[in-house]
């Protein structure tokens, strides 16, 4: 879940809508204007984890932009979110 305070103070950056059961979210990353549509389950944990990073989710995804061009952008946020918690899963077993 999403917490209220940081999904409110950066909903403005981005516009939404429904297209087949995904939603798509339009925002600006550098200046540039560009959308990516994920299900809703994928954008919720995209605000967690910019939280838990102390990023706002546009810089997060231009991050997540730079480091993968073998993808489209939709696909490279989701497969960064499955390493991210993967990653989480691991650190959690060993400590």
């Amino acid at each position: 879940m999403v917490r209220g305070g940081f999904y409110a103070a950066h909903l403005f950056v981005l516009e939404s809508w429904m297209i087949k059961g995904n939603r798509k979210y339009s925002l600006t990353i550098k200046r540039h204007r560009t959308s990516i549509s994920l299900e809703e389950p994928f954008f919720e944990a995209l605000g967690e984890v910019a939280g838990e990073l102390h990023k706002t989710v546009p810089e997060l995804i231009g991050d997540i932009d730079k480091e993968s061009r073998e993808t489209g952008l939709s696909s490279a946020v989701r497969l960064y979110l499955l390493d991210y918690y993967r990653a989480k899963a691991a650190r959690n077993r060993v400590s």
